[in-house]
């Protein structure tokens, strides 16, 4: 079993190293991880230019050879909005070797999708906003 959605000190919202999670995946017993930190081009977001990406890979081959095979060690990123930030995201992604990708919607339709404000018209109106972002992230993203 592998953990595909995982975040380091290389995202805004988490704090632990990749060593740090590396070791707790063995000892969960997994076979692998993939580190998929925020990258996010809302400059309102906390991942906004958070991801440094030379320093993410100088930490993955280290902690690689840390585990020295004992474990899978995948470099993933998990993309907010690409389909909003299409030469944004391919710059990025053109940046490192990725294993895996994640595209996420944290701003359906350009706005904050944890505020209460994007809920100011209704729950209904800013779920039909959201799948409607959505669609357009899997169909273009």
């Amino acid at each position: 079993m592998f953990d595909l959605h995982t975040h380091t000190h290389h995202s805004c919202d988490a704090r632990a190293t990749m060593l740090e999670l590396a070791v707790a995946a063995q000892q969960a017993g997994l076979a692998g991880i993939a580190f998929t930190d925020h990258v996010e081009w809302f400059p309102d977001d906390g991942a906004y230019q958070y991801l440094h990406v030379d320093a993410f890979f100088a930490e993955l081959e280290a902690a690689r050879a840390q585990v020295n095979g004992a474990l899978t060690l995948l470099a993933g990123v998990e993309l907010g909005n690409p389909h909003t930030f299409p030469a944004e995201a391919a710059t990025l992604l053109a940046a490192g070797p990725w294993d895996c990708v994640i595209g996420s919607l944290h701003w359906p339709g350009g706005a904050p999708g944890w505020r209460r404000e994007t809920f100011a018209a209704g729950m209904e109106a800013a779920y039909a906003l959201y799948f409607e972002d959505l669609i357009h992230l899997a169909t273009h993203g």
